[in-house]
């Protein structure tokens, strides 16, 4: 029995060591902003969903390699990852990702085919990035930003909270209404039922996206982190529902595409039922949840007398 403890812990002793040379050779090339989890899986010849067994995201395996002069790429690395990246962008749209190839892409970006493979292990590894790269200048951070606790970290005013939900919405709505990104979105929907790397990419993106909502509603004051971080996440859920009617489904009924894929009414009026939606189930789900934690904080003998 300790025999066979011994090696398992030696295998994942040497997996781990793996993951750590696979995510320097990353960090080198392209720095922690432009490595990414799936890049390195890639590398270390695991799924994105085995390397968070040993790390639980990119700070902490970059943190584990002890190297801070490896946070930023040279420029001209970062240069030429962008024009790889709005090249992949624009032939997965263009072709969708089956049709695509890494051929394709190095030819689009002016780099030959062994070039590409050395900024990306393969075309998952580049899908994933470019996921990644779209949502970038549009993600949960940025949007709540403005609206979120002051400079102090002192709560603001609750109020505020219908606001920052619609400025959530109508930027993540918004954002969706370029056509790369819309044809990614479909794309998505497509290769995430049939790739678990594509699925965990975009679930991480949504737990993420939810987390940082949740921050910034915990510190408007309207509830409690456990329970906001799963409102938020059904928050975003109406709002990719929506998209997913209204834009992809749409698009691909001859009957509605004219109609309903570019309204912009429709959009905004879907960002305000989301919100109100969302403030009124949240407000339930808040008051019930602290009825409950309330009762639970009653010392056993009153809490069976008041049952």
């Amino acid at each position: 029995m300790v025999h066979s403890a011994d090696t398992l812990l030696a295998t994942r002793g040497a997996v781990k060591q793996r993951i750590q040379d696979a995510a320097l050779a990353c960090f080198c090339e392209n720095g922690l902003g432009g490595a990414t989890m799936a890049s390195i899986a890639a590398r270390a010849g695991l799924s994105t969903a085995g390397l968070y067994l040993y790390f639980e995201n990119k700070r902490a395996l970059f943190d584990s390699l002890d190297r801070p002069d490896l946070d930023q790429p040279a420029a001209r690395v970062r240069v030429r990852r962008e024009r790889i990246l709005e090249a992949a962008l624009s032939v997965f749209s263009q072709r969708g990702y089956e049709a695509a190839s890494m051929d394709e892409i190095a030819e689009a970006v002016g780099l030959s085919k062994a070039a590409l493979y050395g900024h990306f292990a393969n075309k998952v590894a580049l899908f994933l990035e470019v996921l990644h790269h779209a949502r970038a200048g549009e993600d949960a951070a940025c949007i709540c930003a403005p609206l979120g606790a002051d400079e102090h970290g002192a709560a603001c005013d609750p109020e505020r909270v219908p606001a920052l939900l619609r400025q959530v919405a109508r930027s993540f709505l918004r954002q969706h209404q370029d056509p790369q990104r819309f044809e990614l979105l479909r794309i998505v929907v497509a290769e995430g039922v049939r790739n678990p790397e594509v699925a965990t990419m975009v679930l991480h993106m949504i737990d993420d996206g939810a987390a940082e909502i949740a921050r910034h509603l915990q510190a408007l004051g309207f509830g409690k982190k456990r329970v906001l971080a799963q409102l938020a996440k059904a928050f975003l859920g109406m709002l990719f529902s929506w998209l997913l009617l209204n834009r992809v489904l749409a698009c691909a009924d001859p009957t509605t595409k004219t109609s309903l894929a570019r309204d912009v009414r429709n959009e905004e009026a879907a960002a305000e039922r989301a919100v109100s939606l969302f403030l009124d189930g949240a407000r339930s789900v808040i008051e019930r949840e602290g009825k409950n934690t309330r009762r639970e904080a009653l010392p056993p003998a009153r809490r069976r007398k008041r049952a």
